[in-house]
Parts: C-alpha cells; structure tokens; sequence
C-alpha cells in the first residue's frame, strides 16, 4: 500500500539552482529514480555554498531517489553529505524534516526500530508542534506496518486536522485508509480514500491523487466492487495518457489483468502468463504490493518481480545531529 510520508518544506534557492530545476528533480525521483540519481550528482555540483537549506533539499530528494533505483548502498554517502559539518548551523526545523526523510527510508526498509530512533531526534532538533504533528502522521506508519492497527488508529485520531491543511487531511484520511485495508474491512477504506482524494485534488497534489487512486483500486479489486473499480481504472488510464512516465504503471497493468481474471473475462493461462510477464519488468518498490495481491487473492503464483537490494542500511545514519551540542 502507499504510504505517504509528510517530508516537505519550503525552500530559498539560489540562481545556480532554479525551482524549475528543483521541480523537475522531484518529478524524476517519482518516475525515473534510475536518473534522478544522475541529476542529483549534476545539482549538488551546482548548488551555491551559501545556499545550504537548498543543498538539504538535494540529498533529502535524493534518499528517495536511490532507495526507489534500488541503491540503498549510496545511502549513507547521501547523508554524510546531508549531515555535514557546513550544515550544524542550519535550524532545527530544517535538520529535522531531513531526518524525517531518512526516517522514511529506513521504514521502505523495514528497520522500524532505526526509524524511531531519528523521529526522537528529529523531535529534540525542533519541538514545535507542527513538526510534533509531522513526528505523529509518520508514527502512523510504523504502527502500521507493525500491524499495531489500534495503537495507529488512536494516535491518528488524536491529530488535530484544524492545523494540518487540505494536503494533511489527505494524507490523515489516506492513512486511515490503509488501516481499514489492512483489517479487510474494504468499503471502509475506500470511502476514506475517496475523502483522501478530494483532499489531494483540491491542492492539485497529482502525486498523493494517484498513490489513493492506487489504493481505491486495490480495495475495490478484493472486494469485488466492479463500479467503483471501473470508475477508479478509467481515471487511472486518463493519468497514463497525460503522463506517459507515470509512476506505478506496471502495478496498475498488474492489478487490471488481476481484476480481468477475477471477473473471468480472461483464462487462467492467459492471467498467469500476463501476470509474470508484468512482474518481470516491476519496479523493485512494488514487491510488497505484489505480495499482498498474491496472499489476498489466494492465488499459488510466483512472480519473478526485482527484489530490493538485500542491503541493511547501517544504524544511526543521522546521529552528527543527535549529540546534545547539535
């Protein structure tokens, strides 16, 4: 399931690197990591000196990046960057929605106790609290994926959506979303998703509105509920055709051939044969999706879908700004 992670901010860049650039750097990150890799080397030669809070904004982007182009080894390179000597001067606020980030990939990899670890430093470096809000919306994921489904439920309930703004209450309701998934109770979830969306289109957010699109799709596979699947396909398939490079393409082909089978539209043949023919070319981050499709479905396939790099990512990776002089 996606799973979104509040790890934005504001940012002041100089001439060197535009917000165009830094735009367009984003956009890779999403769709082609394999060369949002090869852009971040071009923009951390460009960016001024001067201009570190941009700098953060390079190597925070790119953690997501080498972790989507399966690189988790370059990692640690980016945060030693990221956690330079040059950067202790930088706030709280700033060092703390970087350690956020990293936080976020140390949950991809599945070190949930890593990535409480920098959340409590992350919450030392800046107490205010809307970065305390930020600290709980990504708590919700651990708990999540934890399976502590009432421990999640409970600290999402206790966020205040009067101080999180359009894109927070999507992500919040999103959240809740997965939750509902997770406990098969379908119908639930995707009305959620569905208020996620609204949230996510008013802030014309078409990254978070195709991640619940996604997740309004699945839902609405398992449970059977053909209307709300057709409705959710066909507006996938419009996002396709504005963005070839869409992200997730792979995973949306692989859950239509699914929902094809189920609907007995195509023979069991035919289904197997899409099924690992899609897997095959699956982007890496997709393998636990693909996972949950198999168990949930009940289906006895083994897809030969990319895994991710065995790597574990060393502990602490944040720690030069968790000492009591930082």
């Amino acid at each position: 399931m996606s799973l979104p992670l509040l790890m934005t901010f504001a940012i002041n860049l100089s001439a060197h690197v535009s917000h165009s650039d830094m735009a367009h750097f984003k956009e890779l990150v999403y769709t082609s990591p394999s060369e949002a890799m090869m852009e971040y080397e071009r923009l951390v030669k460009r960016v001024d000196e001067n201009e570190s809070e941009g700098a953060i904004a390079i190597h925070r982007l790119a953690l997501i990046a080498a972790y989507r182009a399966n690189r988790l080894e370059d990692i640690p390179k980016i945060t030693q960057a990221m956690t330079d000597a040059k950067f202790d001067e930088l706030n709280g606020e700033i060092k703390a929605n970087a350690l956020l980030a990293l936080g976020g990939i140390y949950i991809y990899n599945e070190q949930l106790d890593q990535t409480l670890w920098h959340y409590e430093c992350a919450k030392r470096l800046d107490p205010s609290p809307e970065n305390a809000i930020k600290l709980n919306v990504n708590t919700v994921i651990v708990y999540i994926k934890q399976k502590k489904f009432s421990e999640a439920l409970a600290l999402l309930d206790s966020i205040d959506e009067s101080k999180i703004g359009s894109r927070g209450r999507g992500v919040k309701r999103m959240l809740e979303g997965n939750i509902l998934f997770f406990e098969s109770r379908y119908s639930e979830a995707i009305k959620a998703y569905q208020r996620s969306l609204s949230f996510y289109q008013s802030e014309e957010d078409m990254t978070g509105a195709i991640k619940v699109k996604h997740n309004i799709l699945f839902a609405a596979l398992l449970s059977s509920d053909w209307i709300t699947y057709d409705r959710f396909y066909n507006a996938l398939h419009g996002d396709i055709i504005e963005n070839v490079e869409l992200f997730g393409r792979n995973w949306i082909d692989l859950m239509h051939v699914s929902a094809q089978f189920q609907r007995q539209r195509i023979t069991q043949t035919q289904f197997e044969k899409a099924f690992l023919d899609i897997t095959a070319v699956m982007e890496a981050d997709y393998q636990d999706e693909v996972a949950e499709l198999i168990e949930r479905l009940h289906l006895s396939i083994k897809p030969s879908v990319s895994n991710k790099t065995q790597y574990q990512l060393p502990v602490q990776l944040g720690k030069r700004w968790c000492s009591p002089s930082n």
